[in-house]
């Protein structure tokens, strides 16, 4: 992981191949039941962040990542938006379509070139995987009507426990490519075509908040799995399955880490307040028209 001392960017070198990179999200990433509690339970949270963003007249909206799609139903319900969600995943974009009766578009960001550009482009979580960050505000600007906004949520690469604790920071995860921080995403969104650019340090809630304690164990869990399978006898073997006994262990820890984070997270409320929180809000517009 690397740093830039001026803007405070952070990003992993080398990337993953491409071809494993495309395969992951496509197969595996969403596939969960975890995935869908995390979808639906975001709503709220994100809903209280952008309805301040959105016109007060009919405009089309995109979501980029949406997983299960509860988000976006929540915006096509209570606003008079035309929704259209992108997700790359296929058992997340099938439940989308079949059950919350969504547009869905099973594609790749950067592959997606619609007909009819937007006036809201949203991503939550997403940017941190992208392998060209960009690359993505590149492809936002031209996808939007003058005057449109691109807005993300992602782990704030200004953070200060990133800062201090690097990969201890729950959010310092493998598939997590770059981060962006308050003043790399206007420098980004100004380079890129954007008029204006909100960035801001948020407060993740207590169910999403990554705490220190919880990366911390998790690097050392890891760890341990790794050395597990490069004993010598095992070298070109699958790793050994874990019994249910073992499963229950760290189950029952991870959950009495869980319950330490809502502690430690008003705990270092004050400091949060001051130095930044854990996440980012980027709100990227476009100029208007003849402008």
């Amino acid at each position: 992981m690397y740093r830039c001392k001026n803007c405070d960017f952070a990003f992993t070198a080398p990337l993953p191949p491409a071809e494993e990179f495309e395969v992951f999200y496509e197969e595996d990433y969403t596939d969960s039941e975890d995935w869908r509690t995390r979808n639906r339970l975001s709503v709220n949270e994100y809903w209280s962040h952008l309805r301040p963003f959105f016109p007060d007249k009919p405009f089309r909206f995109l979501e980029v990542g949406g997983a299960f799609g509860h988000f976006s139903a929540k915006v096509k319900s209570d606003t008079e938006a035309s929704v259209v969600m992108l997700e790359c995943g296929k058992s997340a974009a099938n439940h989308a379509r079949d059950e919350l009766g969504l547009e869905v578009v099973q594609s790749f960001y950067e592959n997606y070139h619609p007909v009819k550009k937007f006036d809201i482009i949203f991503s939550a979580h997403v940017i941190e995987h992208v392998r060209d960050v960009r690359a993505y505000f590149e492809h936002s600007a031209k996808m939007l009507n003058p005057g449109g906004s691109t807005i993300l949520i992602t782990p704030n690469g200004g953070a200060w426990k990133f800062r201090f604790f690097g990969a201890s920071w729950c959010w310092a995860s493998t598939e997590h490519l770059h981060f962006l921080s308050p003043k790399s995403a206007r420098l980004l969104a100004g380079q890129t075509g954007f008029k204006d650019c909100i960035s801001r340090a948020l407060r993740p809630s207590h169910w999403r908040y990554p705490g220190f304690l919880i990366g911390f164990v998790s690097r050392w869990k890891n760890l341990w799995k790794y050395r597990a399978i490069t004993q010598p006898d095992q070298l070109l073997t699958a790793a050994p399955a874990a019994s249910d006994k073992t499963r229950s262990k760290v189950g029952r820890v991870f959950y009495w880490l869980n319950r330490w984070a809502g502690v430690e997270q008003r705990i270092l409320t004050p400091v949060d307040v001051v130095l930044g929180g854990d996440e980012l809000l980027v709100c990227a517009t476009l100029p208007t028209a003849g402008l």
